[in-house]
């Protein structure tokens, strides 16, 4: 019985909390922000010069996203499109849950045009922008090789954030 509390215990501390809505907020912010801080070629954005953020329906950070829709983007507003896998082409940033988080599924996005944005492990040795919770604060982890091969340029501002710049 001794030894069934502490693994208990071990398996208890190891599992990720849910997002609270807090959470889910300032992490919209922050892709809205390198939605922002991103220049695209032109005709990557829509002709009306929105920035379209695509992520799936049953994400939970799409309410959170939603609540950001028509905030200023540049010489546009800032679009979600909520769709289901794989994404559209079309799409200026994506943000890409773990589950589809692949090799070729972010070379592909990044092949489309789009500035890809997630939160798995080794998402950045794939992808453009890793999302990292350090402690009680979420950072980010940038590939700037592959924000330059979606047709991305991001701003020494947010570069300078970074906690690490590949």
């Amino acid at each position: 019985m001794s030894l069934v509390v502490p693994l208990f215990a071990a398996a208890v501390a190891v599992a990720p909390p849910a997002m609270t809505a807090d959470d889910a907020a300032f992490k919209a912010a922050i892709v809205y922000n390198i939605g922002r801080f991103a220049t695209f070629p032109p005709g990557r954005r829509q002709d009306d010069g929105d920035l379209v953020v695509c992520i799936e329906d049953d994400d939970p950070l799409a309410p959170a996203l939603d609540r950001l829709e028509g905030k200023p983007s540049g010489a546009g507003k800032l679009v979600v499109r909520r769709s289901g896998w794989p994404f559209a082409a079309g799409c200026n940033l994506a943000f890409v849950s773990s589950r589809h988080a692949t090799p070729a599924a972010l070379e592909a996005l990044a092949d489309q045009g789009a500035l890809t944005i997630g939160e798995s492990k080794d998402f950045a040795d794939q992808g453009a922008v890793r999302l990292i919770t350090i402690g009680r604060q979420t950072r980010f982890e940038i590939n700037n090789g592959v924000a330059r091969r979606a047709g991305a340029t991001l701003s020494a501002q947010l570069l300078r954030l970074a906690v690490k710049v590949r």
